[in-house]
């Protein structure tokens, strides 16, 4: 299997993930303010769901598995690693744009800087699993991917049950959070295993309604215990399951678009989905100081345009570029690296 291979529908679920995590940060319609401008009575109700229906830390769960998977997908079948390459690929594609937002929010500073540590957490995750990944790789080839991801799990409750106050999967310190979200990650990798195995495209055609009501139904239920719940069950232990359940849906997912075409528009915004994971909160904060005055719907859509335009301005401007490099310099080294798994 190439390692470049690509699943028809996972761009389309990527780009979902990144505007759901958007929508969940300011982006979401301003349903609240529109009913009480409008002096609509019981405003309550449907204000408060709105607010519950996107969960920035589901969609990052998501975003998780699948990276996951997109790793692991290429050695499935015990092809060597070879560790330079790989690693100069990974840590370019990702690191190069993670550096440039880096430099951007720290010379704005203020309100930029610190919305943007809001999301950053989750990349710097992203550099450590891809640097554990060829150790984690060697281990799964002696004991099992399903007994590393077991071991995950226990380490990471044993982490959870010491801070059982924590609430959210960034209020660990960095080394703490990696590895209490290691297990997300490698249920990507167990996904990968699994999808050799998938069911059958109609079975999935009949059920995939079903399965992504399901997924966004644990995410309000995760948001409710975190927010409206007085025993207060955080993220660190819904995100875990959600990641398992995700492991199912995802298989089905890529079994269903084996046979059908995902939307065309989602797939070119799932290209460029991590720019819009990168960039939503610098547009957020570049419009905070406007008055608006009492302007709600004309405020929600100029964040949305400003998300859509940064977004397609940094992928031309800078993912598209790295990923060119990335391949460049891989290539390059690949030809004399000795090192591999």
């Amino acid at each position: 299997m190439k390692s470049e291979q690509r699943f028809a529908g996972l761009d389309s679920i990527r780009a979902v993930a990144a505007i759901w995590v958007a929508m969940a940060h300011g982006g979401a319609f301003p349903l609240r303010e529109t009913l009480l401008a409008l002096q609509v009575p019981a405003t309550l109700l449907p204000a408060s769901l709105n607010g519950l229906a996107f969960n920035s830390t589901a969609a990052v769960t998501v975003f998780f598995v699948i990276s996951g998977f997109c790793i692991h997908w290429p050695y499935v079948g015990g092809q060597s690693l070879r560790f330079w390459p790989y690693l100069t690929r990974r840590l370019v594609r990702v690191g190069l744009p993670l550096l440039v937002v880096l430099a951007v929010v720290s010379e704005l500073g203020g309100l930029f800087e610190g919305k943007s540590r809001a999301v950053l957490w989750t990349v710097y995750c992203e550099l450590v699993y891809y640097a554990l990944y060829p150790l984690l790789l060697l281990l799964a080839r002696r004991v099992g991917m399903g007994r590393v991801f077991a071991g995950s799990l226990v380490l990471a409750a044993a982490i959870v049950l010491l801070n059982l106050r924590a609430t959210h999967l960034n209020a660990f310190s960095l080394w703490l959070i990696a590895l209490v979200c290691l297990p997300l990650w490698l249920a990507g990798c167990m996904l990968a295993q699994r999808v050799r195995t998938a069911k059958a495209a109609a079975e999935a055609e009949k059920t995939i309604w079903i399965w992504r009501v399901c997924i966004w139904a644990f995410s309000v239920l995760a948001l409710l215990l975190v927010f409206h719940s007085p025993i207060m069950i955080g993220y660190p232990v819904t995100m875990p399951v959600l990641a398992v359940v995700s492991v199912v849906w995802l298989a089905k997912e890529m079994d269903r678009y084996r046979t059908r075409k995902p939307p065309a528009l989602l797939e070119k915004a799932g290209a460029m989905s991590y720019s819009i994971y990168l960039t939503h909160m610098i547009a957020f904060a570049a419009l905070a100081p406007i008055d608006w005055g009492g302007q709600f719907i004309l405020e929600w859509l100029a964040k949305l345009g400003a998300v859509a335009a940064l977004s397609i301005v940094f992928f031309l401007l800078v993912e598209r570029p790295a990923h060119a490099l990335a391949r460049a310099l891989s290539g390059r080294i690949h030809s004399w690296s000795p090192l591999t798994t």
